[in-house]
């Protein structure tokens, strides 16, 4: 995405106050609202009463508590007394998608729950719409006021971590975003949120091109899954497929709903559909009803045999490819649940925080590690001091994780069955300086790719890199916010960004590199305490031609850009961002022409802007 672009469009107006982090719910509706909670009187997750019109939880109180009955609506039917969508009596009825819930199910009616489009990519050429994903006001209201750099007068322009968090995540849901899918789906049957917001009775009248709102809030639900307290409540690799059949029916027992998460046995692939009934079947074989968003309007179902303590999926695209597979055993622990209780929430931030004024530390973090992340074709692989022996590598069977206090992490996509070859989320220790490379071993043409990396308080990405098979590139990050570097050994003109949060004021520094025959290195030492920012371009092939703009966020959002500039090849330029006067004013560069680490020419330069 083009950062000038997008900072021309990240002023969003929060119309009615900006929002608070977590599900547009009721008061007294929803898992949060007075009266609510999975205890609530009567009422389950939906609250005393439910509806979206009494004042226990109704659309009066501002938000999407569920039914449309003065005293309990058609979302909030059901006899179990404390299940979902429960009560007994006046707070909830039998209509539509009501009466008994059986032993082994929730309040989930197919054909009221489940959408009749099927899961999406971000470009729908068929369907003729590009999906709207993540905006500000989804971010804001996943983590709150700490992802906004200005959030005066109702407005939110995110800090340069949460716009690559948002950039990124949004690229992601380009595999598919059947998480999102999946759990929107559940709050629709649990009365959490109502279809009514989006323009239909119910999920299933829901049309998804032109609507935008729909898109945005399955965008919301599917980004939940990288973050806390949903990661952990996931469990991946911890249980046997009859651990995950015990956990389902006593949740459903208990008023619970669920989301499955399918994985190949390497935990590639991931998938996510929405589990809502427990059948048995014969000889110890269990069968689990869901709702498969890859094939709406087909009820597909999870095999369990209980006795051999095996799971088997079989789905295919249509009728005329054959079925492909999904299994594992007590072994593989493939197969997870996570229950819906564990998104309703407060999201743990993963790139808040503040840089220090020495430029080393981050205060007001929530997280110890970094988000590292490719999008594209090629493969990384990360080292620690020992550049020799990876610590984090794809073998044969997988991936391979020796690095302490990192984790491998992979989103749950899905458009079509095993549609999921691209790398994994890397959660690395935070203060552990890292080499990274971008590897073109496995393509047989040439890629386009790009790599970010989130942390609290700082972002790094590099973007435009064509990737030819064979070719390697290497990224270095340092153990805290001030120095990255990135290697390219092809002909390219990458797009390389460092963006960090201060007090007072946060910067984006966008750096392009020319194109050089023999590649080239270009390093990033930001210089906190004297505001400059260190560029080193040092290409294989002599002088080397760069390009820089800087983006100030405070109280207005002002642009410097210098497009034509040519340096030695052991020359370093020190950009003085700190004492830039503002939009339109020239910077001041210092140019060390000799690599002895001391400037020894300056010029006030231009904004080209």
């Amino acid at each position: 995405m083009n950062v000038s672009r997008w900072f021309a469009l990240s002023a969003v107006v929060c119309l009615v106050g900006c929002p608070e982090p977590g599900p547009m719910m009721t008061t007294g509706g929803g898992s949060a609202g007075t009266g609510g909670g999975i205890t609530g009187s009567g009422g389950g997750l939906s609250g005393s009463g439910g509806g979206s019109t009494n004042t226990a939880g109704g659309s009066s109180a501002g938000g999407e508590g569920g039914g449309s009955a003065a005293a309990g609506g058609s979302v909030g039917g059901g006899t179990t007394a404390g299940g979902i969508g429960g009560g007994t009596s006046s707070a909830g009825g039998s209509a539509t998608g009501g009466g008994s819930v059986m032993p082994g199910t929730f309040n989930y009616a197919f054909q009221r729950d489940s959408f009749s489009f099927e899961n999406y990519v971000n470009e729908n050429a068929s369907q003729g719409f590009t999906a709207t994903n993540l905006t500000e006001l989804e971010v804001q209201r996943m983590f709150g006021p700490a992802v906004c750099a200005d959030a005066d007068a109702g407005t939110c322009v995110l800090t340069p971590a949460a716009r690559q968090w948002m950039q990124t995540t949004n690229t992601e849901m380009n595999g598919g975003h059947c998480e999102g899918m999946a759990v929107l789906s559940a709050l629709f049957a649990t009365g959490t949120v109502s279809p009514q917001t989006f323009g239909g009775a119910s999920a299933f009248a829901l049309q998804l091109p032109q609507n935008v709102p729909l898109q945005r809030e399955i965008a919301y639900w599917w980004a939940l899954q990288g973050t806390e307290p949903t990661i952990s409540s996931e469990q991946r690799r911890m249980r046997t497929p009859n651990q995950i059949l015990a956990d389902l029916s006593a949740g459903f027992d208990a008023g619970l709903a669920f989301t499955f998460g399918l994985y190949k046995r390497d935990g590639s692939g991931g998938h996510a559909n929405t589990p809502y009934l427990i059948e048995p079947a014969d000889g110890g074989v269990v069968r689990v009803r869901l709702y498969e968003n890859n094939f709406p309007n087909d009820v597909k179902a999870v095999e369990i045999d209980t006795v051999a303590n095996t799971w088997r999926y079989e789905a295919t695209t249509n009728p005329q490819t054959p079925a492909e597979i999904y299994d594992g055993d007590a072994t593989s622990k493939n197969l997870t649940i996570t229950p819906l209780t564990s998104r309703l929430q407060p999201a743990v931030c993963p790139f808040c925080g503040e840089v220090t004024a020495n430029g080393m530390t981050v205060r007001g973090a929530a997280v110890a590690y970094r988000e590292l992340q490719l999008s594209g074709g090629g493969r990384l692989t990360v080292f620690t001091a020992d550049a020799g022996t990876p610590s984090i590598f794809r073998s044969d069977a997988g991936w391979v994780n020796t690095l302490a206090q990192a984790s491998i992490g992979s989103a749950r996509r899905g458009p079509t069955t095993w549609d999921d070859e691209l790398d994994p989320i890397f959660r690395l220790p935070l203060t552990t300086p890292l080499t990274v490379t971008l590897d073109g071993d496995g393509l047989s043409t040439a890629s386009q790719a790009s790599v970010s990396l989130v942390a609290p308080g700082y972002s790094f990405s590099v973007e435009g890199v064509s990737l030819d098979p064979g070719q390697r590139d290497t990224l270095e990050f340092s153990g805290d916010p001030r120095r990255v570097s990135y290697t390219t050994t092809g002909q390219e003109t990458p797009v390389i960004e460092l963006g960090v949060s201060l007090d007072g004021n946060d910067y984006v520094f966008q750096i392009i590199a020319g194109a050089e025959t023999g590649g080239v290195t270009v390093t990033l030492v930001n210089d906190v305490p004297n505001g400059e920012l260190r560029v080193d371009v040092d290409a294989a092939d002599g002088n080397a031609s760069y390009g820089v703009t800087v983006y100030r966020l405070g109280d207005d959002e002002e642009v410097f850009s210098h497009l034509a500039n040519t340096v030695g090849s052991s020359a370093s330029v020190f950009l003085n961002y700190g004492t830039w006067a503002g939009q339109g004013q020239p910077m001041l560069f210092e140019v060390d022409t000799n690599g002895d680490g001391t400037p020894d020419m300056s010029q006030m330069v231009s904004d080209d802007m």
